[in-house]
């Protein structure tokens, strides 16, 4: 091996990377550890068992909640601390490899912003022409979901046409508010498509500042394409209030700061007068109630407190990290973990101060102390109004027109505000009446969204014209993140929610146990094969698996990858097909032995004949990882990224980890037999004719194709609720019941025909309805569930379960998981899913026409693939009447006929690769020889490889949890399928096509020669 210290640097370097990587995982684990501990303090659940009074139920309940409370106080008061490598937990929390909602319950929400709504806003006027333009655009938006802006382009030139108006503009509509002077359609289009990108960031923005104010750790917000957003919330339980949160507007205001001085005290010290106040009528109250205390217990033991200064209180100003002095804008600077404390004893300053005039509200922690948020003191309007300035005291109407963030003359960063028509006249006040003053006090205008203070810069001069300029100490991305709030003000834009879904902790416990188990078991037995059938060789195999297993988890630690119960699947998937980079090496070793080669060449040329298929085989697989990761979402997304990780690392560790070893232990004359006496000479000598069975397999498979179209017009298929629209429910009972008795409930309160069937264990069911699923109204899904809790409610033991424990998923019994899609969105998971697999297969026939510079064998692989993924669809169209576990058609079986399409061709390639092989080794041999010599060289791979996969995805299948269940039988089903077509059908129709071609060369070659004569 050449270059063998450089590659084993790089090996140890890759390694102290995802070391790194990994230890903040460690780290945070650990601290989750010791929260955990911390929550189950056992007095604590002592306390929890006496209230329960022996109700179990009850007792399941309680003991939850106190644990989640105090195990989120304990993560909360750690969140700033520094605790590994000079980063807060808060930081090492972002670092560490982060679990999906499937695995630790949680909200996935798919927010889209209307662009129609976006268009309208930025139009000055209209007229007979834009509205006839608008609603056919809006018609076929609708239909269609492509770019809206060029839908409207197209549908305003055509009416243009139709209503004979050609040097109708949009500029006439669009040029005032985008602030531009040009009057060409492509530059207004333009600026439009640069205004609704905007606007999505913008949103995003609102969002992430709505999410962080909320306290949910470790979310995830993503901006898609076509005015998308993913927000992925762990662990929240107030599904309802987060659903509103994320659509409700956002609110823009502007505040004066309070600056007063009055009866000759700033702000400052009138609140810690205030706070001494507070200080001594909270230990009063705590006086009391030890004094009660001591008299109803009437012990001779029991003392009494008397002296107030005993009584330990501490009040605001004392649990600040700092203090402001006087004449500062803030009163003090707090820690996170303590602003809901401080919230509860404001309004108690606020009646001390007796100003009623006084509001406080928390603002964005300045740059050099980032870690602190100011709290901050707001000076109302008026009775009526509070801001200064917002939407409600100019009547509705915008405030912002449009903020940016740019460089002034001095290179300084700022943040230009440009503000509305009728703004502008309020603002120039605001500002004039602050120059007015100047004398007497400064005066600051806070700029707040959502009641959070984002800044608060100090007015200098009149704005006459609403063109304003806010300069201070800002970062590029501290400017961009304030223009980000002021541009929230303009939005006209509405945000619906297309896609839910809310996983219950029992559920995301359960389904990680399962996980975890599975893994291990599959793993294992990956390990015990391979060191049982290539012997020491397998040994090294198996550190090659243990060193891409370690590789795998720090690559998605570094890239920050979240981990779903698919993506678990995956990387147990990509251990099993990562030995398919080994069994490839050490099948061509131990042919060079049987050749009589010594062991250090065998070895050499081993890896080198291997590298060809190794590769070949790979890349296809990745293409169809590229193009799930590309088309598919979530959990899939997850499994997609986990697929293209494991094939880039086992690929390493195969060639680079595998060999580094052999040859040091070659070297040190350690003896490597690459099998035993009952493995070593397995399907070295097999003489199948492959190609002769082509007469029985043609006709078989053409049979099992015909059931397969009878299947789909008879049985059908059975679609999931993302490729038709509904809602999903998961729930649990307190005892088994039976699904046609839930039916009929189901339906006597929804109406329609609702979907109910056992979802693993007979306590347990899936019911889909569509019941207003194409009323967006968040009412209407408290409608849905109160309307399932009284149609299930009857079917429990205990009578207790109350609506809220039915819905909020805080009780092991009822709706353990809910997902909500939208019909339109379900329509267009569909056509991704159909592209993703036609778009598959083209880029797998291009590639391998070209890699073997025939067509034929292109042809030849892309059928098998077809027929492979035909006859599994086929098989879960049979089956899903039948089998007891679900068997719907929606993204994650795409995800599987994906994956097997991957695993097929790499079977298929390895065949063809080791054909183009022997064609160029035995150019005077018979093709038919060839291909059938090529396929039994190559049938101890197959059978090793697939034989490994398919145990492991039982091991998954059989302990893996229902959820993925149908996904795994799938996958496993279609490796079987492939394996079959590999064998039976792509090679012999690649030497029928190549004959074909050989028959026809010859008889041209043969006319030419007659003419010749």
């Amino acid at each position: 091996m050449r270059n063998k210290g450089l590659f084993l640097f790089f090996s140890i370097l890759i390694a102290l990377t995802c070391l790194y990587c990994l230890s903040f995982s460690f780290v945070s684990w650990k601290i989750g550890k010791d929260a955990r501990n911390f929550a189950n303090d056992p007095a604590v659940i002592e306390e929890v068992i006496k209230q329960a009074g022996g109700d179990k139920m009850l007792e399941q309940h309680l003991r939850d909640s106190v644990i989640s409370a105090r195990e989120t106080q304990y993560l909360a008061e750690k969140g700033d601390q520094k605790v590994f490598l000079g980063e807060t937990f808060k930081k090492v929390q972002s670092k560490e490899i982060k679990l999906g909602l499937d695995l630790r319950g949680g909200m996935n929400v798919l927010l889209e912003v209307y662009y129609p709504d976006v268009v309208k806003g930025l139009a000055d006027n209209t007229d007979e022409l834009f509205e006839s333009a608008f609603k056919k655009a809006e018609v076929e938006y609708s239909k269609s979901y492509g770019n809206f802006v060029t839908i409207f382009k197209n549908k305003f030139n055509e009416e243009k046409e139709a209503m004979n108006m050609p040097n109708a503009s949009l500029y006439t509509y669009f040029g005032e508010k985008l602030g531009t002077k040009t009057r060409s359609d492509d530059e207004i289009i333009s600026l439009l498509n640069s205004r609704s990108n905007d606007v999505l960031s913008t949103v995003s923005g609102v969002i992430s500042a709505r999410i962080d104010k909320f306290g949910v750790l470790q979310a995830n917000i993503q901006e898609l394409q076509g005015g998308r957003i993913l927000v992925e919330l762990p662990g929240v339980k107030e599904t309802d209030r987060v659903a509103e949160l994320l659509k409700s507007t956002a609110n823009l205001e502007f505040w004066e700061v309070y600056n007063d001085i009055v009866n000759g005290q700033t702000i400052q010290q009138r609140f810690a007068i205030a706070d001494n106040l507070l200080v001594e009528e909270l230990k009063m109250k705590k006086l009391a109630a030890q004094k009660n205390a001591v008299d109803s217990a009437a012990t001779p033991e029991t003392e009494e407190i008397s002296n107030i200064d005993d009584v330990d209180v501490k009040g605001i100003l004392a649990q600040a990290e700092i203090v402001s002095p006087n004449g500062a804008v803030p009163v003090a600077y707090f820690k996170e973990n303590q602003m809901k404390e401080i919230d509860l004893l404001l309004p108690d300053i606020t009646r001390l101060m007796s100003d009623r005039n006084v509001v406080f509200m928390w603002g964005k922690p300045d740059s050099d102390q980032s870690s602190l948020y100011p709290l901050i003191a707001l000076k109302k309007k008026s009775e009526k109004y509070g801001p200064l300035l917002s939407s409600e005291t100019i009547n509705g109407e915008r405030v912002v027109r449009n903020a940016r963030q740019d460089v002034d003359q001095n290179n300084r960063i700022v943040v230009n505000m440009s503000m509305d028509s009728k703004a502008t006249e309020e603002w120039r006040k605001i500002t004039r009446a602050a120059v007015d003053n100047q004398n007497v006090k400064m005066t600051f205008i806070a700029i707040v969204l959502d009641d959070f203070i984002y800044s608060y810069p100090r007015v200098a001069v009149e704005i006459p014209n609403g063109e304003s300029e806010i300069s201070g100490s800002f970062t590029i991305e501290e400017a961009k993140v304030l223009a980000t709030v002021l541009n929230s003000g303009n939005l006209d834009a509405r945000v619906d929610i297309v896609q839910s879904e809310i996983v219950g902790p029992t559920l995301g416990k359960e389904s990680i146990n399962a996980g975890l188990i599975s893994f291990a078991l599959a793993f294992l037995l990956v390990l015990v094969y391979m060191a049982l059938y290539y012997g020491r060789a397998g040994f090294v195999a198996d550190i090659a698996l243990i060193t891409n297993l370690f590789f795998m988890m720090g690559v998605l630690a570094s890239l920050g990858a979240v981990l779903t119960l698919p993506g678990i699947a995956g990387i147990a998937l990509t251990m099993a097909m990562a030995i398919d980079a080994n069994v490839l090496i050490y099948e061509r070793i131990r042919e060079e032995i049987r050749a009589g080669k010594g062991m250090r060449l065998a070895v050499s040329e081993g890896f080198k004949n291997a590298y060809s298929a190794i590769f070949d085989g790979q890349i296809t697989t990745l293409i169809t990882g590229i193009v799930l990761y590309n088309f598919g979402s979530g959990p899939i997304k997850g499994f997609a990224t986990t697929l293209i990780i494991g094939i880039i690392t086992s690929l390493f560790t195969a060639i680079v980890i595998t060999r580094l070893i052999l040859e040091r232990e070659i070297s040190k004359g350690k003896e490597h037999k690459f099998g035993n006496k009952y493995t070593l000479h397995l399907f070295s000598n097999t003489k199948f004719d492959f190609i002769k069975t082509r007469r029985i397999f043609y006709p078989l498979t053409l049979v099992f194709v015909a059931i397969t179209f009878i299947s789909f017009f008879t049985l059908k298929l059975e679609p999931g609720v993302e490729f038709t629209g509904g809602r999903n429910y998961v729930v649990r009972f307190d005892q088994d019941i039976k699904t046609n008795e839930i039916r009929d409930a189901v339906t006597a309160e929804f109406g329609g025909n609702p979907e109910v069937k056992t979802f693993g264990s007979n306590s347990q069911v899936r019911i889909t309805t569509n019941y207003k699923i194409d009323e967006k109204d968040p009412a209407v899904d408290k409608e849905c569930a109160e309307k399932l809790y009284n149609a299930l409610k009857g079917f429990y033991v205990k009578s207790d379960i109350t609506l809220l424990d039915f819905t909020e998923q805080q009780d092991p019994r009822g709706i353990q998981s809910l997902q909500i899609v939208q019909p339109n969105i379900a329509k267009e998971l569909l056509r991704d899913a159909v592209w993703a697999v036609l778009v598959s297969l083209v880029l797998i026939f291009v590639y391998i026409a070209i890699r073997f510079k025939n067509w034929e064998f292109g042809v030849g692989g892309v059928v098998g693939l077809a027929h492979d993924a035909l006859l599994t669809i086929g098989l879960f169209s049979l089956l899903h009447k039948i089998m007891p576990f679900s068997m719907e058609i929606d993204q994650s079986f795409i995800a599987a006929i994906l994956t097997v399409i991957g695993y097929s061709i790499n079977n298929v390639v390895i065949i063809y690769d080791r054909i183009r092989e022997n064609v160029a080794l035995y150019p005077k041999r018979d093709l038919y020889q060839n291909i059938n010599d090529s396929v039994n060289q190559t049938l101890g791979r197959t059978v090793n490889t697939s034989g490994t996969t398919i145990v492991v995805l039982l091991i998954i299948f059989i302990f893996g949890g229902e959820v993925i269940r149908g996904f795994i039988f799938a996958m496993m089903s279609g490796i079987l399928i492939g394996t079959y077509s590999g064998l039976f059908i792509s090679a012999p129709l690649a030497y029928d096509l190549l004959s074909r071609r050989d028959r026809k060369g010859k008889r041209v070659k043969k006319a030419k020669v007659e003419l010749m004569k």
